[in-house]
């Protein structure tokens, strides 16, 4: 199968979901499952991308290829996706901006221990309770939480994340001394076993 096959594949899906077919859909990706992964991982993470998670939800463990880049802006994801999404363990990028993420579905998301880069810039119901949830996502070095709840006492859940190199919290309720306490703090707790450079606060 080659990636025009995949691409096709996809087409005809995603032209029966909004058609109000999603039934139709949802089987041609399931028995396609497959052949999909054969083409490459990239037609999976487009079926994703621009069809449904809907429909990707209904895959088995087993069916979850090795994506590593995932962009669902504007997707309508909401908490009952996010046990999807976690069992994308290989993820490195994840882009769940603009939706309707709670506090509620973050937990989901602390076994993706690979995860370098992620965006919930504008799940605007997100504040320090989920927040907490990405401390165990030690491997994030990207962060943005732009146009959500977040203020400066829930920074003090991102303390421990040693690799983090950029915070975006524009339009949030963090302060400008609330940033530069945290990255204070921040090289306070991460200095050993070697000197690390302080993390920048975007705001």
């Amino acid at each position: 199968m080659n990636s025009d096959d995949g691409h096709e594949i996809v087409r005809r899906a995603r032209s029966a979901f909004f058609a109000g077919k999603p039934s139709d859909a949802w089987m041609l990706i399931h028995t396609e499952a497959d052949r999909l992964k054969a083409a490459s991982n990239q037609m999976y993470r487009e079926a994703l991308e621009q069809i449904s998670v809907d429909l990707a939800a209904f895959l088995g463990p087993s069916e979850i290829p090795q994506i590593t880049e995932l962009d669902l802006t504007r997707r309508g994801i909401l908490d009952k996706h996010m046990p999807l999404l976690g069992r994308l363990i290989s993820i490195k990028k994840l882009n769940l901006g603009f939706n309707e993420i709670t506090d509620a579905g973050l937990p989901h998301l602390g076994a993706l221990v690979f995860l370098e880069d992620l965006n919930l810039q504008n799940d605007t119901t997100i504040t320090d309770e989920g927040v907490k949830y990405l401390a165990a996502l030690t491997s994030l070095s990207v962060l943005d939480l732009r146009d959500t709840r977040l203020s400066n006492q829930g920074l003090n859940h991102l303390l421990g994340l040693r690799s983090l190199t950029h915070l975006y919290a524009s339009h949030t309720t963090v302060t400008a001394q609330g940033a530069q306490d945290f990255k204070s703090k921040w090289s306070g707790l991460n200095r050993l076993p070697k000197p690390t450079v302080q993390p920048t606060v975007h705001l």
